[in-house]
Order: C-alpha cells, then structure tokens, then sequence
C-alpha cells in the first residue's frame, strides 16, 4: 500500500498568516510612523471611541494583514460626515448611525460627541 501525503499549505491558517508577514509589518510600520511624524493636532478628529489608527494597528497586530485593511476600509468608509445620533427609546442611551447604516453604541462613540449632545439637552 502506497500512502501519499499531500501538504496543507493552503488551508493551514499558520502559512497563510506567514504568507502576509512583510506586508502586515509595513502596514504596522506605516501606522507607527503616521503617529511620529504627524502632530496629535494636526490629525483628523475620529467618530469613535478608540482612533483610527489605534484600531487598525491592534486589529493587524493581533488578527494579520486582510484583518488590517478589512478594519481600514469600514473605518475609511464610515469615520466622516454623514452619521446622525440619537438616544435608543428602549435603553436611554445614545446610539449612532453610522454612513454605511451600521448602529454602534456609547461604548464606540468619541467622548466629544457625547458631551456635545448632553450640553445641546442641557440648554433645551
């Protein structure tokens, strides 16, 4: 009896995460040196709770290159205008709609937006 063993390259998740590794470190290189050589100050402000470039380089690190790139084009798409808020009539709290009509809660949303919000409920 012959046996023949037919490596699983393709379908092994550690060669497909080795197959990324140059281009998850540049990706991750890129992010360090975004946050080096551009000013706090001079950075777009970000819709959420945790910044742009925070999510996407922890979701590299942790989850690869494509979870990378996945994590930048939701956040490329959705952190600009077009998002409205409003508070959930079921739980009270504040929600936002996001451009691509995802909801995310107060965990996710920016801190100024929120505070926004309280002192425009203050004033009515």
């Amino acid at each position: 009896m012959i046996c023949i063993v037919i490596p699983k390259m393709e379908t092994d998740s550690t060669y497909k995460n080795n197959r990324y590794l140059p281009m998850k470190q540049l990706l991750l290189s890129l992010i360090r040196m975004y946050w080096n050589v551009v000013p706090i100050h001079k950075r777009g402000p970000c819709l959420f709770k945790k910044t742009c470039s925070h999510h996407i380089y922890d979701q590299t690190l942790a989850h690869g290159f494509l979870a990378g790139m996945k994590a930048f084009f939701f956040r490329y798409k959705n952190c600009r205008g077009g998002f409205s808020m409003f508070k959930n009539p079921l739980t009270g709290k504040t929600q936002m709609v996001l451009r691509s009509d995802k909801i995310i809660g107060e965990d996710e949303i920016a801190s100024r937006f929120l505070r926004r919000e309280w002192s425009e409920e203050k004033r009515s």
